[in-house]
């Protein structure tokens, strides 16, 4: 059975960016010995402190990083195909020489 956030305060995926992101990681594992293995323990976890900001700019902030989510997957998207054009002008370049027609 799938747990619910009860508070009305709180928006769902707001606290689940704040709780995914490297910056809390980070937080609650100050203090932790690096050669050993960092488990995140319930103590620890209600030791956080979250400030949330009113719900309506919760719901905000969260549709502001859909967004930005949506082009940074976009850039990548033609990065990769630029990266793959520039490679397969490459190898047409390399072919075009090899065979003399350079």
């Amino acid at each position: 059975m799938e747990e619910t956030i009860e508070d009305k305060n709180v928006n769902a995926d707001f606290l689940a960016r704040i709780v995914s992101s490297e910056r809390f990681r980070k937080k609650m594992l100050v203090g932790r010995n690096a050669s050993t293995i960092n488990n995140v323990t319930q103590p620890i976890l209600l030791a956080q402190v979250i400030n949330l900001p009113s719900l309506a700019e919760q719901k905000q902030i969260v549709m502001r990083l859909d967004s930005l989510s949506e082009k940074v997957k976009s850039l990548e998207q033609h990065y990769t195909q630029q990266i793959a054009d520039c490679a397969e002008m490459r190898q047409s370049v390399l072919r075009e020489a090899f065979e003399g027609r350079l």
